[in-house]
């Protein structure tokens, strides 16, 4: 003989609840993910800005001294230039800058690596 509960009832279960854990795991997650979203939209918007304060950095370039200049025009250089066609330009003004680096004592720079400087400051404005 089988003893039942009375009215077929069943006694209560208890079931573990684990949906505050769930939800502070998704609000972690989004937060994180809207971060790097963020992040990642304020550096394809701010690009644009950078790649003008080096322009203009480009263009107030005092060729008095040789050294720095070289130095200065390599590192901005390399920052600002996208296309094919401005990196080839960039790569033989350095070769031009060559000369100016790596010695203790230098020229003043040139007209021909001056009209390079020019040729691929107007190339890298343009892009």
């Amino acid at each position: 003989m089988v003893l039942s509960p009375p009215n077929d009832i069943e006694p209560i279960l208890r079931i573990s609840d684990n949906s505050p854990i769930y939800f502070s795991i998704t609000i972690v997650a989004i937060v994180i993910f809207l971060y790097f979203t963020i992040k990642t939209i304020q550096k394809i918007f701010t690009r644009p800005n950078r790649k003008k304060e080096i322009i203009s950095q480009l263009k107030n370039i005092d060729f008095q001294d040789a050294k720095r200049s070289a130095y200065l025009i390599t590192q901005l250089g390399r920052e600002v230039s996208q296309s094919e066609r401005s990196r080839k330009l960039l790569e033989e003004l350095i070769q031009s800058l060559e000369n100016y680096k790596y010695r203790p004592n230098v020229p003043e720079i040139d007209e021909v690596t001056k009209s390079k400087f020019h040729i691929f400051l107007e190339v890298v404005e343009s892009e």
